[in-house]
């Protein structure tokens, strides 16, 4: 946890929704890499945050007199392995399903 403001998963996903970088600095072609690789797999990117939201949720009922913000025992909260060759097979098969 980072001590920032924390937005649930409606709000974050809501975000995610409408993501863009519109300028170029400090790089361009990494803000474009960011941008698409959020839109290429933003199921994966609710999920995650879905996921995060139930850790904690389940992290605080365990341990009801500690804050799970501050608990330094609460490292990961969610972790999704990803490949960007399935992840274009699966588009790729969606698109066909579609045709």
């Amino acid at each position: 946890m980072t001590g920032e403001t924390w937005y649930g998963v409606d709000d974050v996903c809501a975000l995610i929704e409408r993501f863009d970088i519109d300028h170029a600095l400090p790089s361009w072609p990494v803000i474009r890499w960011i941008s698409v690789i959020l839109q290429l797999f933003h199921p994966q990117a609710v999920a995650l945050i879905r996921a995060r939201d139930e850790r904690m949720k389940e992290w605080g009922g365990r341990k009801p007199d500690q804050n799970a913000f501050e608990d330094r025992e609460l490292e990961i909260t969610a972790a999704l392995d990803i490949s960007i060759d399935d992840q274009m097979a699966a588009v790729q098969a969606a698109l066909a399903a579609k045709s």
